[in-house]
């Protein structure tokens, strides 16, 4: 976009439209493992496990 002479304002507006779509991906996939935990865990699955799993996706995403 630069060397595209669009205006830095620009490009940021851009760059954090951007952002906000992918935080929307990640709520959405984060949302999906939270049920497929769950699930698991109900099923006789390690909730230690289920719980070390959901920290290190929710620490990863910071």
């Amino acid at each position: 976009m630069v060397h595209d002479d669009r205006s830095y304002p620009e490009i940021v507006h851009q760059v954090a439209a951007v952002r906000a779509s992918l935080d929307g991906v990640v709520e959405v996939i984060v949302d999906d493992l939270v049920e497929d935990c769950v699930a698991t865990a109900r099923k006789g699955g390690s909730v230690k496990e289920t719980v070390l799993e959901l920290q290190q996706v929710v620490a990863s995403g910071r």
